[in-house]
């Protein structure tokens, strides 16, 4: 959340969780108003241009190709989905709507996040 913010053009439209609290919660903490607890109805009530999919990798695909399905860009944790069949699927749904895709990288486990783990 932090480093989307620091996007200059970019804002935050809303936030989803099959767990409406969670959601809430960290709306009240970023200041984001529109909680869902329902893929479908965020994307209908909010048609974000892109989606962070931030959930366990089981859930990569069919959330991915759910917003592509509505016409939003995707950008995914990784890994992107859990097999190759369902990851070249995806990418051939965004070409065919003119989507682009992109898989995240997090910094949990660099070599320094590891280290400073192990100091702490």
């Amino acid at each position: 959340m932090q480093a989307t913010r620091r996007i200059s053009d970019c804002r935050i439209v809303a936030l989803c969780d099959r767990e409406l609290l969670m959601a809430k919660q960290l709306g009240e903490r970023f200041g984001i108003a529109e909680c869902f607890s329902d893929l479908g109805d965020m994307l209908q009530a909010t048609s974000p241009n892109i989606v962070h999919i931030t959930t366990p990798p089981q859930s990569h695909f069919s959330l991915a190709k759910q917003c592509l399905e509505f016409g939003s860009h995707i950008y995914v944790e990784k890994p992107f989905t859990v097999t190759a069949d369902e990851a070249e699927s995806l990418i051939h749904l965004a070409e065919a709507h003119d989507l682009k895709v992109a898989a995240g990288h997090n910094l949990q486990f660099t070599l320094e996040m590891l280290e400073m783990r192990r100091l702490l």
